[in-house]
Order: C-alpha cells, then sequence, then structure tokens
C-alpha cells in the first residue's frame, strides 16, 4: 500500500498531474457529497422537535445561565448542579449570545457540529491512511449508524464527547510514532482534547486513552512514551485543569453535595453488579446491532477463505480462537490498523464490564471501528486490489456482495410495507401511526439504488473487472451507504422523531401548569431535579427546595405550588415525608413525564 502511494506521488509529467488532479478533484466531491447528506440529517429540523428524554435537562442549564447573563456556575432549578461538567453549558450559552436566541435548534447545534466534523475527520484520516476508498467508506458508513443519526441531532454530551475523544485517539498515533516537537504538540495536543471531553461529559476519556495507551505499550513492548516529556507535560496540565474545577466546585456546591454526587456517578456507571457480570455474553452482540452496518464488514472480514482459513481439527473453541488470531495477524499487518485495534480492544472489555450499555456509553468507540471498516471495505488489508489473483480480498468481496445483497431485499420489502401503509384504513393508522407513506417510499428506494449500485461494484470486483479501477469501484460503494443514508432520512424525520415528541415532550404539561399557576407564582420542585424540559417549556420559574418549610407564604400565594413525583410524594422510604396527608395537601394536575406519573398539588405553609 504504502509502495503504491510512493509511486502514485512520484509520477512526474502530464499523466503523473492529472492523477493527482482528479485524486483532489475526487476529494472535494466526496466532501460536497458528505456536507450535503450531513446537512440533511443534522441541520434540517433541528428546531421542528421539543426536546425527548433528558434534552431537557442539558438545556435548562444554559437556559438558566442566560438568565443570569451569561456563561456561569451551572444550576438546575436554580439549584448548584454538579453531576456533569459546564463545557456543553457554556458553549451553548455563547452560542446562543452570539445568535440572540436560545431554542431546540440552538440547543442542538453543538451536536451537529461535532457530528459533522466527526465525519469530515473521518474521512480525512481514512483517505490519508487508506486513500478515498477508506475514507469515504468510513464516513459513509457513519452516516448510515442509527445511532451516530440519533446522538447527532439531540442536545446532549455525547457527540462532542465522541467527537473530541476520536481527535485525541488520532492524535495519540503520531505522538508515539514521531519526534522532537511535532511529538511534543501532538502529545499535548491529545490530552488537551481528552480534557475538553472530560469538562464537556466525564472524565472517563481520560481512562480510555490511558487503557489504549497501556494495552499498545504491553503488545508492543514500548514504554518510553511513558517518560515522554509531551506525555508527562499532558497529562499534568491535564491533572490541573480537572483539579482546579473540582476545587471550584467544592467551594461551589459544598463537599458534600459534590462527594454524594460524584459517589454516586462512579457506582452508577463504573462499578459493576452481579447483573452486569452476568450480562457480559450478550455486550458484543449489543454492539454488534448498534454498530450497523459497519459490524457487517467486520463480520464479512471472517469469512472462510484467504488468509484467515482456518483448518477444521480441534475444538469448536479452538477453531474460533485460532480463526481469531489469523483474523487479527492478517488486519495488524497494516501499523495503522494494528493501532486502531489496540485501542479499541481493553475499552470494548472495559464497557463489557461496566454497567453502562447503553449504545451511547459506547458511542466513542464507534469512529475508531469505522475506520476500520472503511479500510475493510476499501480493500484496505489487501492494499487496494480487488483482481482475481488477490485471494485474500476474496472472502471480504463476497460479505461485501452478501451485505448489498441483504441491501436489495430490504428494500422490495420496505417499497412493500410502504404500498400497505399508503392503503391502510385511517382508523388503522391512528392506532398505529408509522408516518407518512413517501416516508416508507424513500426508505425502499434508497435501500434498491444502494444495493443495485454496491452490488454491481462489488460484484464486478469479485469478476476481475475492476483490477485497475479500485477508486472507482470503491466510490460507489461509498455512493451506495450514502443513498442508502439518504433514504433513512424521511423516517428518521417523519416517523422517528414525531413519534417521540409524542411519547416524551413535555410542552403540553407545561401549558397545563400555566393555566394553573397564576402569573408571576413560583414552582417548587421537591424530590429529585427531574422536571427541567417542563421548566424550560413553561413560563412559570421553577425552584428546587429541600423541604416546604423553605418557602415562606405571603397573601397572595398562601398555598404554594409544588411539583414531585408521585413515587416520591408518599413517602414510600424510611425518613421520607408523606406529603399526601400533609395539612392543605390537594392535587391540581397530573401528568406524565418520561413514563412517571408527576403530580402539580397546593400545600400550606407556615411562616418560619
Amino acid at each position: 500500500m504504502e509502495e503504491a502511494k510512493r509511486s502514485d506521488s512520484d509520477a512526474i509529467g502530464p499523466a503523473g498531474s492529472a492523477r493527482r488532479a482528479l485524486s483532489r478533484a475526487d476529494g472535494w466531491a466526496h466532501v460536497a457529497m458528505l456536507l450535503v447528506v450531513c446537512l440533511l440529517h443534522f441541520f434540517l429540523y433541528q428546531g421542528r422537535f421539543d426536546f425527548i428524554e433528558t434534552e431537557g435537562l442539558r438545556a435548562i442549564v444554559p437556559y438558566e445561565m442566560l438568565e443570569r447573563g451569561g456563561p456561569s456556575m451551572p444550576t438546575v432549578h436554580h439549584r448548584p448542579y454538579v453531576n456533569k461538567p459546564p463545557l456543553y453549558a457554556w458553549t451553548t450559552t455563547l452560542l446562543a449570545q452570539a445568535l440572540g436566541r436560545f431554542d431546540e435548534q440552538v440547543a442542538r447545534l453543538p451536536s451537529s457540529i461535532s457530528a459533522t466534523l466527526l465525519v469530515l475527520l473521518l474521512y480525512a484520516v481514512g483517505r490519508r491512511w487508506g486513500g478515498g476508498v477508506t475514507g469515504l467508506a468510513a464516513a459513509a458508513l457513519a452516516l448510515t449508524n442509527l445511532t451516530v443519526l440519533d446522538y447527532g441531532f439531540r442536545a446532549e454530551l455525547d457527540m462532542p464527547f465522541t467527537f473530541l475523544l476520536t481527535a485525541a485517539f488520532l492524535l495519540l498515533w503520531p505522538a508515539l510514532k514521531g519526534r522532537g516537537a511535532s511529538a511534543m504538540a501532538c502529545w499535548i495536543g491529545a490530552y488537551a482534547l481528552a480534557t475538553a471531553a472530560a469538562m464537556w461529559k466525564a472524565p472517563h476519556s481520560l481512562i480510555f486513552m490511558g487503557l489504549g495507551l497501556l494495552t499498545y505499550a504491553r503488545v508492543k513492548r514500548r514504554w518510553r512514551w511513558m517518560i515522554h516529556p509531551g506525555n508527562l507535560i499532558g497529562a499534568a496540565l491535564s491533572l490541573v485543569v480537572l483539579g482546579a474545577w473540582l476545587m471550584k466546585v467544592l467551594g461551589y456546591a459544598g463537599g458534600k453535595r459534590v462527594g454524594t454526587a460524584a459517589g454516586s456517578e462512579v457506582v452508577n456507571r463504573l462499578a459493576p453488579s452481579v447483573g452486569d457480570l452476568l450480562s457480559i455474553p450478550l455486550f458484543p452482540l449489543i454492539l454488534g446491532v448498534v454498530t450497523l452496518p459497519a459490524s457487517v464488514f467486520l463480520v464479512a472480514s471472517f469469512w472462510e477463505g484467504g488468509a484467515v482459513r482456518v483448518e477444521a481439527a480441534g475444538t469448536a473453541w479452538r477453531r474460533a480462537r485460532s480463526k481469531l488470531v489469523a483474523w487479527w495477524t492478517w488486519a495488524a499487518r497494516d501499523p495503522f490498523a494494528e493501532f486502531l485495534l489496540l485501542m479499541l480492544l481493553p475499552n470494548l472489555v472495559f464497557l463489557a464490564i461496566a454497567p453502562a450499555k447503553s449504545a451511547r456509553y459506547a458511542l466513542p468507540m464507534f469512529p475508531l471501528l469505522l475506520l476500520l471498516c472503511g479500510w475493510m471495505a476499501g480493500g484496505g488489508a489487501t492494499g487496494g486490489r480487488g483482481d482475481r489473483a488477490s485471494a485474500e480480498g476474496l472472502p471480504l468481496e463476497r460479505g461485501v456482495c452478501g451485505v448489498f445483497s441483504a441491501l436489495k431485499w430490504i428494500g422490495l420489502a420496505t417499497c412493500g410495507a410502504a404500498l400497505l401503509i399508503g392503503v391502510a384504513p385511517a382508523a388503522w393508522m391512528a392506532k398505529a401511526p408509522l408516518g407518512p407513506a413517501w416516508a416508507w417510499w424513500a426508505l425502499g428506494l434508497g435501500g434498491l439504488l444502494a444495493s443495485a449500485v454496491g452490488r454491481g461494484s462489488a460484484t464486478r470486483a469479485i469478476r476481475g473487472a475492476d483490477a485497475a479501477h479500485a477508486n472507482g469501484r470503491a466510490n460507489s460503494v461509498g455512493a451506495a451507504f450514502l443513498l442508502l443514508s439518504v433514504g433513512c432520512a424521511p423516517i428518521i424525520s417523519e416517523v422517528w422523531w414525531p413519534a417521540r415528541v409524542r411519547s416524551d415532550s413535555q410542552r403540553a404539561a407545561a401549558a397545563r401548569i400555566d393555566a394553573i399557576v397564576p402569573d408571576g407564582e413560583p414552582v417548587f420542585v421537591l424530590g429529585r431535579q427531574e422536571f427541567p424540559d417542563t421548566a424550560f417549556y413553561s413560563n412559570r420559574s421553577f425552584h428546587w427546595i429541600e423541604s416546604p418549610a423553605q418557602v415562606r407564604p405571603t397573601t397572595s400565594s398562601p398555598a404554594p405550588f409544588f411539583v414531585m413525583r408521585e413515587t416520591e410524594l408518599v413517602g414510600d422510604k424510611p425518613g421520607m415525608p408523606n406529603y399526601v396527608e400533609a395539612r392543605g395537601f390537594r392535587e391540581l394536575l397530573r401528568f406524565d413525564r418520561i413514563d412517571r406519573d408527576v403530580i402539580l398539588f397546593n400545600l400550606d405553609v407556615e411562616a418560619p
């Protein structure tokens, strides 16, 4: 692969110039295609949908900062909020001030911008590593992954965290291989990005990076990086920043509050229970599903034949182990591929053990996996050769054919489903809303076009017809996945998001609260801080308090308004008060927030 790159770079004369110009043109065409698809997925409908799940929690923090005039210490319901770092809130607050407004679109901009930058980063790194083939395939696989498309749109912490951590991982490669000032800059840059990720979501970004580095050192038997000045300075600066923030939070919210929040976070996110350990065997299956379709290319690379052929002798466990070792040896012939694998493996083991098995917790590992799969899909492990003589590439090419054969049947099935949806009775649609029929037709058409483009290119590669046109073949594979991604867009915007908004939106509940609570009267939150999206859509001011005794009665409001989860209202745990039996309790409104019943009520309170 490197020899092929050198021969291209050494080409002189009109032919070499034309080849370089064509490569540059392909690169700009790829970037334009990727930007169009990113615009379609991440930016087009940002302000159309209400907040869902914990988006309101992320939004209420900068919302209250804006009420105070700009970036400041984070609060929720005007109480110190120390469960998450402040970088998202500060960034969003500055964006809102620059744009002169704050709404769903502004709250989602950091995720959308980060998702777009991640796609372009995958393309740039993949192109530099394995050519336009690898870059386009990795970026296109990202734009077909539903987890990426989902969290690249939401006002959540996960996508910016993923982008920052990915950039940190990728800087470790030149840091480990380089020398002098360049290596120093890469080390400090990697730690700066990992620290930014820690200040955006949580300090486990440094755990991810440390596990990868230690595994790399153990496998390669190279430990000198541990005493590299860049590593020491970067780590020290990172600890200084995180330590300074911790001291600031201790003074702001109090040691007990911070210690409780930090301890709860460690237990919930890092300390496994017996059930978590028993579910470890399910993690590979979960990861394979949430990383579709990239995981299909990974499985396809295990196909029988070529470099990964394993003899049938021995037990099933020994055959599986032999195949895994053979596959690793085959993939790790490329030093950068081996580096990506060594960054991935320990962190996937860590995620399998830790309780956090949701798709979004594994999202930071997706980009490394997407780069590997893009490299494999583009024939990177065989130097990009698609000819019949390249026996090692045949299993993967056949696997690619299988992927696009499946896409063909998926496309036909979705077209058939769209036809049924289009003629379905209105009464049935009201009970099971599946969105407009045209959205399903778009998905079916995208699947059919993807299968036609992708399968045709893969089939020609197996027959050896495209031996001299590897770039064109891989461009077709990338274009096929981009077509599929475009086909997914209407389903996401017309079916998935509207369904989630119907389930999770608090706009209607906030309007009902505004109709009950007089203008100018506050709403006091008891129990957990769990109504940020309700507060965001309400015109009333929400304030968290520990006890109704903290409220001073007034002549205009002798019975203040409180809101609380029903499960906490009755005091079903030792030491919890039973507000239902308190003097003056009067239920005013019952509404649902993320499958939990919430009660708005009055209580009579006495002056202290």
